[in-house]
Parts: C-alpha cells; sequence; structure tokens
C-alpha cells in the first residue's frame, strides 16, 4: 500500500510516498520532469526488509517550493525530516533500526543523492545511481545556471523564444545538430508553461551540484 504524506519544511510543502513495511530506510529520488510516482511499481518488491520514501523535488509533482533556491543544506534538512517520519512509525514494531540510510535516484535524482552524500557521507548506507546527471559537466546548463550573464540570457530566451528558433532551425539545416536533438529542444521551448518549469527548474536546484572528486576521496 502505498502512503501520501507531506512535509511542512519553512514554509514549503515536500510530498512524499511511503511504502514497504521493512526497517531499512530508503530515500527515492526522481529524473526531471518526473515525480514521486516514478518510483511506485517497487510497492510490489519491497516487502519486510524495505521501507521506501519516494520524495517529489521541487519545482515537481505534488510539492510546493516557495524558497528560491534549493540548497544541499535544505536537501538534508528534508532527509533528516523523513528519518523522523519513518522512526515515528517503526517506533513500535521493536527490534534494531538501521540507522544508516541507503539513497537511489535516477538522472536528476542522481545529483541529488551526490550532493547528499557529499555533505554527510557517514549518514548514508549506499548510494544507488540509475543514470545519474552530474557526473559530467554540461555546458549549456553551467553557463544557464552558473554565470550571471547565461542566467540573464536563459531568463531572456525563456520569455522571448523566438530568435531561438531562429537560431535552432538554421543550425539544423546547416545540419550542425541532428533532427532528433532539433525535436527535442524544439519540444522544450515551444510551449510557454514548459519553458516556464524548464528555467524554474534549472535556476531553482542550480546549487545541487556534486563534487565528485571530493566525493571519490570520501568514498576512499
Amino acid at each position: 500500500m502505498i502512503i501520501t504524506q507531506n512535509i511542512k519544511y519553512k514554509n514549503s510543502t515536500i510530498h512524499v510516498d511511503g511504502f514497504g513495511e521493512g526497517k531499512q530506510l530508503v530515500i527515492c529520488f526522481h529524473g526531471y520532469g518526473e515525480a514521486a510516482s516514478s518510483f511506485h511499481f517497487m510497492a510490489n518488491y519491497a516487502g519486510s526488509e524495505f521501507r521506501f520514501y519516494a520524495v517529489d523535488l521541487p519545482f515537481h509533482g505534488q510539492t510546493l517550493w516557495m524558497q528560491d533556491d534549493f540548497t544541499p543544506k535544505d536537501l538534508l534538512n528534508i532527509i533528516s525530516a523523513i528519518k523522523s517520519l519513518h522512526l515515528l512509525a517503526n517506533q513500535d514494531k521493536g527490534g534494531k533500526e538501521d540507522d544508516q540510510i541507503i539513497l537511489m535516484g535516477f538522472s536528476l535524482g542522481g545529483r541529488v543523492c551526490l550532493s547528499a552524500f557529499e555533505q554527510k557521507p557517514e549518514n548514508f548506507k549506499k548510494i544507488i545511481l540509475l543514470a545519474p546527471d552530474g557526473m559530467k559537466l554540461n555546458a549549456w546548463y553551467w553557463l544557464a545556471t552558473q554565470t550571471m550573464m547565461g542566467n540573464r540570457l536563459f531568463s531572456f530566451t525563456m520569455k522571448q523564444p523566438t530568435w531561438f528558433f531562429k537560431f535552432l532551425k538554421m543550425m539544423n539545416r546547416a545540419k550542425w545538430i541532428n533532427q532528433s536533438i532539433y525535436k527535442f529542444v524544439h519540444f522544450y521551448i515551444e510551449d510557454e508553461n514548459v519553458r516556464h518549469q524548464l528555467y524554474q527548474r534549472w535556476t531553482g536546484l542550480r546549487k545541487i551540484k556534486p563534487d565528485l572528486s571530493m566525493i571519490k576521496q570520501k568514498i576512499r
């Protein structure tokens, strides 16, 4: 059975779905444009060993994120709140509780997991990464979110995309980008609401940027 819960954090509301009857806590983070429901299929396999909490990330699903940026500190605080929720639900079951958490993340969620591990590796038993984002530098993402001029251009383009459509069409005709990339990018900027979400999500999650060299040192 999947139980939906909302966690109050500052002036925001974090939506989580819980399932499984076990004591080992597993926190799951979905990919870009997805939601906690991406992990619902795992409810059939959770059994009596694991308890999963799938989170709607800020600017996704039913989470209402009212702050500006989502920071690594926010992430750790939310993980701590989920752990408290888990301990409260299991207080009458008896037996030893595993103090460490397993993190699971797909794509964007993988980047979130890496960021959490970088901050407090001792809190986590293991991390499971499924096609994780953040393993390589994305030059376009870096330009749009980590530089002032790039972010201003990104904001302008999401509000006034006409020039970019023309530029994209020219690149496609010149065969500098293939048809699949052309269609993919066109899809994400053609609709005004999708453009707004893209800007909000990219900019709002820009501080979740794990340092892989630091993570490698902490794993060792």
